[in-house]
């Protein structure tokens, strides 16, 4: 049958037409803006990064395209490859549907907490431990000190501050904190510092 508005020349019956499903060839990505400064993103770093043209921005791109999530300055803090299930097994439906929070100047998987004023409470804590576990792993470290076991340090100092603040500052609670604080000061300094090597000949 031939399909309306359609003109041809030859026999019917030569053509064949055939319903093609594009979709599974691309995700769609849903960025969400809130914060007072609009997030900016960029597309295969073919582009400069450019503000979300509103708080809530969803679009389709082609599977294995490289998302750039940055600052409202510029910088870049993701680098996301879209639709790449084969680096996500754990939670398909999030990956056939990412959506990306900016809130409080960080990009984050999901909304985090509100627009009140910042606080040096939990809420900062962790935006800094995200930042820091995201960076790149330092590859001149020395021994086995990575980025996992700077924030277990941690953790166990603040952990010891925490008892010795509940004991009133008991003197008999405060060398626990002491060196609980020398071996997270030690792991930070391990991690955080490079080490080179050369080798020389003479002649």
């Amino acid at each position: 049958m031939r399909p309306p508005g359609w003109t041809w020349g030859g026999d019917w019956s030569d053509l064949l037409v055939q319903r093609v499903n594009l979709r599974p060839l691309f995700t769609q990505v849903v960025l969400n803006n809130n914060s007072f400064n609009l997030g900016r993103y960029s597309i295969d770093n073919t582009n400069a990064p450019v503000p979300l043209p509103a708080p809530l921005h969803a679009a389709f791109y082609v599977n294995r395209t490289g998302l750039g999530l940055h600052s409202h300055t510029g910088d870049l803090q993701v680098l996301q490859v879209v639709g790449d299930l084969t680096t996500d097994t754990a939670n398909r439906v999030y990956s056939s549907l990412p959506s990306y929070v900016y809130e409080q100047n960080l990009w984050r998987g999901r909304l985090f907490m509100g627009l009140p004023p910042p606080r040096r409470a939990g809420q900062d804590l962790q935006a800094a431990y995200e930042i820091f576990m995201s960076g790149p792993p330092n590859v001149y470290k020395v021994g086995g000190v990575n980025q996992s076991s700077v924030t277990w340090s941690m953790y166990v100092f603040m952990s010891n501050y925490v008892v010795w603040a509940d004991s009133g500052f008991a003197a008999a609670k405060k060398p626990a904190v002491a060196t609980a604080q020398s071996s997270m000061a030690s792991q930070l300094l391990t991690y955080c510092n490079k080490k080179a090597s050369a080798n020389w000949r003479e002649g």
